[in-house]
């Protein structure tokens, strides 16, 4: 199984999906935008494995992963206040963080981790100084 994480509105996403249907191969998405309602847990009992909206995947089944701009977006209808909400948030991104230690990260196109830390501007200068670029004090 290939398990996409993305948002319900990207357009490249959508391509994505259309060409595994037609290819008949299974697979799973996840849009971080609806993450509150997929009633997603976790389970540590004899294996390791994760419901999402009553459907469970050990981490044997992902074949790999696939993340395009995932982000944790919802409407202000969630929870009854905004520490309501800030609770959701914390874990749909909790939620987006185990998965990097649930699924091996052989298995991911575009890790999560991977994304987070390119984006700190030390990470891309200490980069490029390394392949030779000049890069201001």
């Amino acid at each position: 199984m290939i398990l996409i994480l993305s948002t319900s509105d990207n357009f490249h996403t959508n391509l994505i999906q259309n060409k595994l249907e037609n290819r008949g191969l299974d697979f799973l998405r996840v849009n971080s935008d609806c993450l509150p309602i997929y009633n997603c847990f976790f389970s540590h009992g004899g294996t390791n494995s994760i419901s999402i909206s009553g459907k469970n995947i050990c981490p044997e089944d992902v074949s790999g992963i696939f993340v395009h701009h995932p982000r944790i977006i919802f409407s202000d209808t969630i929870g009854s206040d905004s520490l309501d909400r800030s609770l959701v948030r914390s874990s749909c991104l909790n939620f987006l963080n185990w998965l990097e230690c649930f699924v091996p990260s052989s298995k991911w196109m575009n890790s999560l981790n991977k994304i987070r830390s390119s984006s700190y501007v030390f990470t891309q200068l200490s980069l490029a100084k390394s392949v030779g670029f000049k890069v201001p004090k």
